[in-house]
């Protein structure tokens, strides 16, 4: 079984998804040790009808294959995809507006394992406190959650729970 690592986006509606997905699209990715890959993107909508824009940077997941079926080559450490996840963020903050975001295995289920933002927040403490780092939340959606405490400026719109090398 595969298990995807990408950067999920929620763009509210179909233009904005397709807007951001053509700033992800190809996008050339170096980290550190030197290691070149790109990014794939789909868009899709949820339940309630939003628009996400999925980025997946080809080589962090596991047992994934391209779409020719041939196996996609697996990053050789955790620090690479930690440092792949930053690139994502590094591009998240020039890009257009968007209500959330999270770089991780499985990111946009990671949504719908909580019913509503607002459910999870209201939990109390405990409920938020850890599994969330890299959580990026526009300024409107994190002041309408009660502004819940953790999260450090990410950009002038957005909000963020840092990621481990952010």
């Amino acid at each position: 079984m595969a298990v995807y690592r990408y950067l999920a986006i929620d763009c509210g509606d179909s233009a904005a998804a397709d807007a951001m997905a053509a700033g992800f699209s190809d996008l050339p990715l170096v980290l550190e040790d030197g290691l070149r890959t790109r990014c794939g993107v789909m868009t899709r909508r949820d339940g309630g009808g939003r628009s996400w824009c999925l980025v997946r940077p080809f080589g962090a997941s596991s047992n994934a294959a391209w779409l020719d079926g041939s196996r996609e080559p697996l990053l050789a450490s955790v620090e690479q995809c930690v440092s792949l996840g930053a690139a994502l963020y590094a591009q998240l903050r020039t890009a257009p507006p968007f209500a959330r975001a999270l770089y991780g295995a499985e990111a946009f289920d990671a949504f719908f394992d909580v019913e509503d933002l607002h459910d999870l927040f209201a939990g109390g403490a405990g409920l938020f406190d850890t599994g969330w780092e890299g959580l990026v939340l526009h300024r409107a959606l994190h002041a309408s959650l009660g502004a819940p405490g953790g999260f450090v400026p990410f950009r002038e719109d957005a909000v963020w729970r840092p990621y481990p090398c952010g």
